[in-house]
């Protein structure tokens, strides 16, 4: 008796009743999801992955193999995050630009006089350097040190 006539006695043998409760218990409803649903689900992965994400339409069939890509990729390398100095800075610069009557960094540009970023005000207050310089003034957007004790730390 070869293998495959074992194999056909054996599943002879099994009553249709006993192999379908074997094979619901391990079951799982499937719930076909819509395109909107799966667009955003794929492009969460692949965000959580740090790859691009997918911003062009596509039909249904298209998005079931973006997700079992999305699925399978590898993670990529993400943007690094920006340090906590200049976020706390730029946080401190936009309550202070917003109270002010004038323009805090008259000498460069700055998002308050249409200047630009304060990426842009950094570059021409301390060299595009973050940190603290050495001077009176403070850090990259060189803050009066009485506005760190306003504020607290301001940089490293």
């Amino acid at each position: 008796m070869g293998l495959v006539s074992l194999i056909a006695s054996l599943a002879i043998a099994v009553p249709a009743t006993a192999r379908l409760s074997l094979n619901a218990s391990h079951a799982s409803p499937v719930t076909r999801h819509d395109v909107a649903f799966i667009a955003r689900h794929v492009n969460g992965v692949l965000a959580k992955k740090c790859r691009a994400t997918y911003t062009t339409t596509a039909t249904y069939q298209v998005w079931i193999k973006r997700h079992l890509a999305a699925h399978k990729a590898r993670r990529g390398v993400c943007a690094p995050a920006t340090p906590w100095y200049i976020s706390k800075q730029i946080w401190a610069a936009n309550i202070l630009g917003r109270e002010s009557s004038g323009d805090p960094w008259p000498n460069c540009p700055d998002p308050y006089d249409g200047g630009g970023s304060w990426y842009d005000t950094v570059a021409c207050e301390n060299t595009g350097n973050w940190l603290d310089s050495p001077g009176y003034y403070r850090c990259g957007l060189q803050f009066d040190p009485g506005w760190e004790r306003r504020f607290g730390r301001l940089c490293p």
